[in-house]
Parts: C-alpha cells; structure tokens; sequence
C-alpha cells in the first residue's frame, strides 16, 4: 500500500521471476550461504536500479536527464497525490541538492525513497499525524512499537475530520474499514494456512503508524475531491476561479456558517491580496486552514487557549463536561449543563469523560453555529427587502431578543459596522459580540446565569438566610447541608466540603465579586455569589428540589437523565461491538446514540417534572 510510481510497481510473480532467477543463477541449493547471500543482494539492487532508471527516462519526457516541475507533477500522479504547485515545490526543495529547480536522477531515487515513508505528508504534517495516532495507540507487548487496537480504528481515522466535515468522514472512514475487514480476513486465511502446514502462528496486529499514514493519504485524496466537488459548485462558469465573495458559499456547501471577519482574517493568514481570485489549490490550502481553527480567527484561538488553560486546573490539558459549561459561561454564553453534555458527546468521538483543546474547539464551533442559525432566523424575520435591518429597527429586534439596551449601549455596540444606517447580518452579529463583551463581566460574576435564574437562586438562599445579611452562617447552615442530603461527621467529610466552599469562593472572586461579596478566604460562612458559584459547579444543585423551585428541578431531573443516557449509550457500543462486524459498527453506534440522546433529553421538555411533588409521586 506504500507510495510507488506505477511503473516501478512489478507485480508480485514478475518479482518472484526475478528472484528466482538470480539465485538459481547462483546456486542449485534451496539455501544461500552468506556469500551467495551478500552477491544477490548486489545483483537485485542493480535490477532495481535499472527499473527505477527505466521508470525515470519515462517521466523525463525531453530526455534532458533531470525532471522539471510539469514532469514532477507526473510523478505525484503515479504516487496518487494531487499535483498542487505547493506539493511540487516542497518535492523540490527536500531533494534537489544542486538547487537548479529541477530533479536528476540519484535525486529522483532519494525522492523515492522520501515519499515511501512520508507518503507524501510534510514533516508538519507527519508530526500532526502521529500526535492524533499516539492519543489512540496502546504498546505493542514485547516491542517499543505502538498500534492502534482494531476496535478504536474507526475512531483514530475519523479524528482527521471536524465536526462539519463529519459525513463526509463517516463515509470515508467506512469505505476503509471495509477494505482493512478483507485485509484481516487475508490474515486469518494466512494464519490457518501457517497451523495447517505447523508454521509459526502469526499474531493479529492492530494498525500501526506506517499503515495508519497510507489511510490518511487515501483519506487526504478522498478530501481533495470533496473539495473539489464543492468548488464547483460554486465556479458557476467553470472558469477554475472564485471571486472572493463566493467563499460564503463555498464554505456553506462545507457546513460552516463563515462570517465576513473571520474569513478577511482567512485571507490575511494565507497572504492572500484584496483582488485575488482563488483558484482550486488556493482555496483547498483556505478551507484545509479554516478546518484547522474550525472557523475562528487566530485573535479568537488566542482567548478560547487561554481560558480553557485558565479552567484547566489540573494542567493535563483536558477539561470535564463541567469545565466546559463553566467556560462558556465565563465566555458570555448562557447555557444549561445538558446542553454543554450534548455538545461534549458530539465532539468526543473516543467516548471519554475529558476532552482536549482541539475537541474543545471544535464544541465551540457547534455552539456557535447553533447560535447564528438562530440569529439568522431572527434577522431574516426583521429586516428589509434588502436584506439589511434599518438602524430604527434594531433595539426592537433586541426587545424580542429580551437583550433589553440603552440608546447610549446600542451606539458603543456600533462601533465598526461598516454602515450603522444599514446592518447586514454581519454587521448584526459584530453589534451582539460586541453587546456580549459590554455584558461581560456582569454576566461573569453570574456565572453565566440569566436574571431570571439569579433571582431563583436568590429565593433559594433566603429560605436559608433567616437574619437578612446575605451570609448562611454557622447556625443557619445545618438545614442547608440537611437538604443537601451532606452529613459531615468525619474531619475527612468537613475538610472536603471546605474545600468546595473555597473553590466557590475563587470562582467568584475571578468572576467579579468583590471580596466583601464573597469574604475572606477561609472565612466561616457562605455568601450569596458563593453559593450561586456553588451551583454553577453543581456543588449544591441537589438542594433545589427541597426548595421547590421550577428552574433548578429541572437541572436536579437534567442530571439524572445525563446518567440514564450514558448508561444506555454504553450499553448499546457492548451490543455493536458484540454483534455487528467491524465495517457497520460506526454508523450503528451513531445512530443508536443519536436515538438515545432524544428519547432521554425528551424527558425534561415534557413539563411533567416540572412540579418536586409530581417529582416524587
């Protein structure tokens, strides 16, 4: 399966031919002792060497000894690697020694022997490869060697996609499990073949790195023609040029909602001028870069790395599903903890319960394209003939969107919109960033919570503060930690749920609160912002059911049925694994978990948990 031009590609009985050729020139016995050993050596390589030599006077089509760059791109072809002027010129520069632009013979053999082990991968590329490879490779018994085992194959191919790519992924990585099932069944047919004629019995292996790198070319190529079909899409005249207005689109077809700042930040990374048109290879060097940062731009990378290394406290580089909601809170948005589970299950294709910064990125882009598509529907409601939402109107947009602003606030949001008389969706979106921003501290010392859900804590709290001064102390906690169903009799139990407390109290120190709001660190007693930072990390989530309160009783039922799901989810991957062959079992488990994931999250939306006595009825 390794990179070979075709016509240096004998098949397997004309390679038989030849070495049995040779050592009957050599000897008449069926064994070769060193000597005879050492002179076949010589006299195959010669073979090989005339054959590369033939292969080379083949591509070298004006018989000048060396190849240029129109006859390189032959070369590519027979590797079945597009023939992009940037893949030419990288081939170049790793072999041309003499730097004349062009490739001579011993330098065409080097090329050979380059592309072989790299299959055409960069050296970037190659290490990028092997960090996915290593997250899923386990070591090899007996050997420095490590494989990735059979059953987590699918995943480790599919980690080479985004999560807009992911269909196309799906179908992809299926059609190569198909062909390693009739490779694995040539290897059980060799292994009964070995105990049969008492052989030394073959082990069954995983996929290695080497193998795992001739998948990812394949795939690679099976992407570049994607690409190409969603380019032509688009080319309308089949000119092979876009203008630089149609990427919206082109980037639609690739299942992203592209915005006009994130793709002039997309032009500008890849140094491409103002006027430019795009060509094919340009615009599959923008998508492959827009696939990398999953549609942000670098200033947006920049602040997600910093607050998902902020919330890392660990420093493992990976975060929880509770991690998670808290940073999207502390981002600005407002979001439930089933909804920042859904987003995790979607993205965390090895089904661990931590997920790294790429993972992480990637949920970042779901959520946000989630939030457009429901901007869009807003925008599309209110504005003009146009397709521009007049200036007059768009504080009652905002009522609607219960982002209740001054005048004064609205102005400040405005600032570099391109025409503020006239607001295009673009423009629309930059005026709610820029809005989010202005609300964000405000919305940082809430933990991500809206009024409504603040003023729930605070009826929650007040049960508890009998004397009025915004502070559970000693004497007022015992019915607190009563509901919480927390018994404390051991100095083990009272330490621990010290520490919850002073967590809470960081927390809400870094969101805002002032250090009278959240007091001394380990001072006796739980203040309001401690308690509601308390319950954004689940700390004390439990007790609203005791409060008969409709919103957190909703998040008390949301946790149970994040356990009943992931059990079932579990329970369904033991039934593919069992049952079904290797090639259906990603869709299956797909499908299944899909399936779980509405049937249970339908529970809290019925309303009928929405009362605690109901509840426990």
């Amino acid at each position: 399966m390794a990179l070979e031009p075709s016509g240096t590609r004998p098949t397997a009985a004309c390679t038989r031919g030849v070495i049995l050729e040779i050592t009957q020139k050599l000897t008449k016995f069926a064994t070769l002792d060193f000597e005879e050993y050492l002179r076949f050596i010589g006299q195959y390589t010669s073979y090989e060497r005339a054959q590369v030599q033939r292969v080379f006077r083949e591509f070298d089509e004006d018989g000048s000894g060396s190849l240029d760059t129109e006859e390189i791109e032959g070369v590519m072809r027979s590797f079945s690697i597009t023939p992009f002027k940037s893949t030419v010129e990288a081939a170049i520069a790793v072999v041309d020694e003499d730097h004349t632009g062009t490739i001579e013979f011993h330098e065409f053999i080097h090329l050979l022997t380059v592309y072989k082990k790299t299959e055409g991968f960069s050296q970037a590329e190659v290490r990028d490869l092997y960090a996915v490879f290593y997250k899923f490779a386990v070591p090899v018994v007996g050997s420095k060697l490590r494989e990735v085992p059979e059953g987590d194959m699918g995943d480790a191919l599919m980690s080479l996609f985004g999560p807009q790519t992911l269909s196309m992924g799906v179908k992809l990585v299926n059609e190569v499990l198909l062909q390693m099932q009739k490779k694995k069944e040539e290897k059980a047919a060799k292994r009964a073949l070995s105990r049969q004629q008492g052989g030394q019995n073959l082990e069954e292996q995983g996929m290695q790195f080497r193998e795992y790198l001739v998948w990812a070319r394949r795939l690679r190529e099976a992407e570049i023609t994607w690409y190409r079909r969603k380019f032509d899409k688009v080319d309308y005249i089949g000119s092979g040029l876009l203008r630089q207005d149609d990427l919206k689109e082109a980037f639609r077809y690739l299942g992203y909602i592209a915005l006009r700042a994130d793709l002039e930040d997309l032009l500008e990374r890849q140094k491409v001028s103002k006027d430019q048109e795009i060509d094919f290879e340009c615009f599959v060097h923008l998508a492959q870069d827009f696939c990398r940062t999953d549609g942000f731009s670098r200033c947006d990378v920049d602040e997600f790395f910093e607050v998902f290394r902020a919330f890392d406290t660990e420093g493992s580089g990976q975060v929880g599903v509770l991690e998670v909601a808290s940073i999207l809170r502390w981002l600005g948005f407002s979001i439930e903890l089933d909804a920042a589970d859904s987003y995790f299950q979607s993205v965390n294709l090895d089904g661990a319960d931590r997920m790294g910064f790429p993972e992480f990125l990637r949920l970042i882009r779901l959520h946000r394209d989630e939030c457009l598509s429901h901007l869009k529907q807003v925008f599309d409601r209110n504005c003009e003939d146009e397709l521009v939402l007049k200036q007059d109107c768009l504080k009652s947009v905002l009522t609607q969107m219960d982002r209740r602003v001054s005048v004064s606030v609205i102005s400040q949001c405005l600032q570099g919109v391109r025409d503020s008389r006239y607001i295009d969706f673009d423009d629309f979106v930059q005026v709610l960033d820029n809005m989010r921003r202005q609300i964000l501290s405000q919305m940082r010392k809430q933990a991500g919570f809206t009024d409504d859900e603040v003023r729930t804590f605070q009826q929650a709290f007040d049960k508890y503060d009998t004397d009025g001064n915004r502070k559970l102390t000693r004497d007022e906690m015992p019915p607190l930690l009563s509901d919480l169903k927390i018994d404390l009799r051991t100095v083990d139990d009272q330490r621990h749920f010290v520490r919850l407390l002073e967590q809470a109290r960081l927390s809400a120190r870094r969101g805002g609160a002032s250090e009278e709001e959240v007091g001394l660190p380990g001072a006796p007693g739980i203040t309001f912002w401690n308690f509601v930072r308390g319950s954004a990390g689940a700390v004390f989530m439990s007790m609203f059911w005791a409060c008969g309160c409709l919103f957190p009783s909703r998040c008390v039922l949301t946790c149970l049925c994040m356990f009943l799901e992931s059990a079932l989810r579990l329970f369904f991957v033991c039934v593919c694994w069992f049952f079904f062959p290797l090639s259906v079992r990603p869709p299956f488990i797909a499908y299944l978990s899909l399936s779980v994931s509405a049937c249970v999250r339908c529970v809290p939306e019925s309303g009928f948990f929405d009362s605690p006595h109901t509840m426990l009825g």
